[in-house]
């Protein structure tokens, strides 16, 4: 059974091209969604409000649609 395979393997027709279903799609590296995207309870108070968008603006590096890199 190996021999057929490396024997149908030998004769399978060579092509450069790479099959539609082989390839992926890379995420856009433009943003398009941010921490000022976040909705925020209008429930809260203005202080809370003020504090959750300090928050949010000091981790806008990860809150972003933009894959990013780590040391980890």
């Amino acid at each position: 059974m190996c021999t057929a395979i490396v024997d149908m393997l030998d004769t399978a027709p060579y092509s450069d091209e790479i099959p539609q279903e082989a390839t992926i799609e890379l995420p856009t590296l433009s943003k398009t969604q941010s921490h000022e995207d976040v909705d925020i309870n209008s429930e809260l108070t203005d202080n809370q409000r003020k504090g959750a968008e300090k928050l949010l603006a000091s981790f806008s590096d990860v809150l972003t649609d933009v894959p990013g890199t780590t040391n980890l």
